[in-house]
């Protein structure tokens, strides 16, 4: 009878919670996904839940170049495997990937000098210059070093990060919850997609779907998990919802 009681109490207070977030998103106009981010990391709290589980990260990474890519000072063809500690560069015009599989990739645009280092649940490497964009699933920490100092993405949401430092400047592109990544203080940092401005207008068919999905987990306060987009689709991979990696399909030309 106290169990019952306890949950029928928590499933109470969440609703409240629920009912309050709510009314701030319609007086304030904050959108409705931030809404939902808090409330998935306020439902995961309060359950002693923790929907997110360390990915580990292969040894090595398969590396798929166009044009001139260089690795270690050698020409580096696509198919070759690159370990922690290897340096990539690729000239004007040029691009490489390096693929993890599902568990992440690592994308150079032209003109990049790149050195990859994997540690157990952490993908990074120290960026001296050009433009790297790094995707991984929730559960990946993401860790990438420049002059200016290390960016993190704490792994607890899928990750898209852009790091660029083509102006000479580290400016960093983040995508999914801003609060997973930190950068060094002065280092500009943008959203990949902007959040929609405030607004008056009435939910969306696709957002009452989400709404109506939210309260109906915190009502069934059984369920672990809240099922959000967090991140955009990549060149040669995209987030599910889930937050792991797609299957690879091919990359459009560049």
């Amino acid at each position: 009878m106290n169990i019952k009681m306890s949950h029928l109490k928590q499933a109470t207070a969440l609703l409240v919670v629920v009912t309050m977030v709510l009314c701030q998103s319609f007086v304030t106009g904050t959108p409705l996904s931030q809404v939902v981010s808090k409330m998935k990391r306020y439902v995961s709290g309060a359950t002693g839940a923790s929907t997110i589980k360390p990915v580990r990260l292969p040894a090595a990474a398969q590396l798929s170049v166009q044009g001139e890519v260089t690795l270690n000072g050698l020409a580096a063809p696509t198919g070759a495997t690159v370990f922690s500690g290897g340096d990539i560069k690729t000239a004007k015009n040029s691009t490489a990937v390096l693929s993890f599989g599902q568990t992440g990739q690592v994308e150079l645009a032209s003109i990049s000098d790149f050195t990859l280092a994997v540690e157990d649940t952490t993908l990074g490497g120290q960026l001296r210059s050009g433009r790297a964009t790094f995707i991984a699933p929730a559960g990946v920490t993401v860790k990438v070093v420049t002059v200016d100092g290390p960016i993190l993405a704490d792994g607890r949401e899928a990750t898209m990060l852009t790091v660029d430092m083509t102006s000479g400047k580290t400016r960093v592109e983040a995508g999914g919850n801003p609060a997973n990544v930190t950068t060094p203080a002065g280092v500009r940092r943008e959203a990949t997609a902007p959040l929609p401005a405030a607004s008056n207008r009435p939910l969306s068919i696709g957002q009452t779907i989400t709404l109506a999905g939210l309260i109906g987990t915190v009502v069934g306060i059984t369920a672990t998990a809240i099922t959000l987009s967090v991140a955009e689709g990549s060149d040669c991979y995209s987030v599910n919802q889930n937050g792991t990696l797609s299957q690879r399909v091919p990359c459009p030309p560049r």
